[in-house]
């Protein structure tokens, strides 16, 4: 099966970039065009506008103490259109802040190029309506580990499947070891299931296989068959 990596946008693909810094709007710009992907900045009445543009593919919004109004905007303009959110934030931001926005993917200041277009890479499946294809649901929200030996950790989820889910965490966990993965969905499913982690790729991403006689992983593919329906 063809991966999502190699997946190209369609002519024309546009991003609108909300509430970012001169410099990463640039940042995201340049890196969106090595994908063909049009990058366009927002300023004004960004409901407004997003009104009266239906045609973009996704959303960058910069996330800070102030931004929750700006959010909301995007948001409602994204469930309708079933549009991808990208969310940016200071490195110091905690993890937990983000679980209940919705976020597809989220990146950290400073910006750097190949971070930006991986990201984009895995959201395009969404971009261009075919979840159905490759089944992975582009998706941030907090996920707590606890391994076998009572120790937990934390990070963020970057897709949900029905077999499994990736996880940045800084924890230094290796291939094999097996947990408990408790995370919320978004929508407010709060879901615990049991899996073993199958990989990890440098620095901290690491990729989590839900053991398949554990019942409970019946959440996630509910969450995932209704998210398709929306799409």
């Amino acid at each position: 099966m063809e991966s999502a990596a190699k997946m190209q946008a369609q002519p024309g693909s546009k991003v609108a970039l909300i509430g970012l810094s001169p410099e990463s709007a640039r940042s995201v710009s340049l890196a969106l065009h090595q994908l063909s992907i049009t990058a366009t900045v927002l300023n004004g009445q960004i409901q407004q506008i997003l009104d009266d543009d239906r045609n973009f593919q996704a959303c960058v919004v910069r996330l800070d103490a102030h931004s929750r109004p700006l959010l909301d905007a995007v948001r409602r303009y994204c469930r309708a259109r079933h549009v991808a959110v990208l969310g940016i934030c200071d490195s110091s931001a905690e993890d937990g802040m983000f679980s209940e926005l919705g976020l597809n993917a989220l990146l950290r200041e400073p910006l750097r190029p190949q971070e930006i277009i991986n990201a984009f890479r895995s959201l395009q499946p969404l971009m261009l309506r075919e979840l159905r294809r490759y089944l992975r649901i582009p998706v941030v929200t907090e996920a707590k580990l606890i391994l076998n030996d009572g120790s937990s950790c934390s990070g963020l989820t970057r897709d949900i499947s029905y077999g499994g889910l990736s996880l940045r965490t800084q924890s230094p966990l290796s291939p094999g070891n097996s947990a408990e993965a408790v995370f919320t969905l978004p929508g407010g499913a709060l879901d615990q299931v049991r899996g073993t982690i199958l990989w990890r790729y440098h620095p901290n991403l690491i990729g989590i296989r839900f053991e398949t006689e554990d019942q409970r992983a019946a959440v996630v593919r509910d969450w995932i068959d209704q998210y398709l329906q929306q799409s």
